[in-house]
């Protein structure tokens, strides 16, 4: 993972946008309604979490899969 760009409009787990709301100042975004399962956070090393949004898609390959 450390080959992803660290970049707050991109998501640390693979890189893509992440649509973050916030960054695109609305007052609403999709993760303000989604669960994060806590083992997520995990994926990303520690110097990178609480930098950038993860996105949508790896939160639900993350929760079919039972992780990543």
């Amino acid at each position: 993972m450390s080959d992803i760009p660290n970049s707050p409009n991109q998501c640390p787990l693979c890189g893509a946008d992440n649509r973050c709301g916030h960054l695109a100042q609305t007052t609403e975004c999709w993760c303000f309604h989604a669960a994060f399962p806590k083992e997520i956070f995990e994926l990303i090393p520690p110097e990178q979490r609480r930098k950038a949004c993860i996105c949508q898609a790896c939160l639900e390959r993350f929760t079919k899969r039972g992780g990543m």
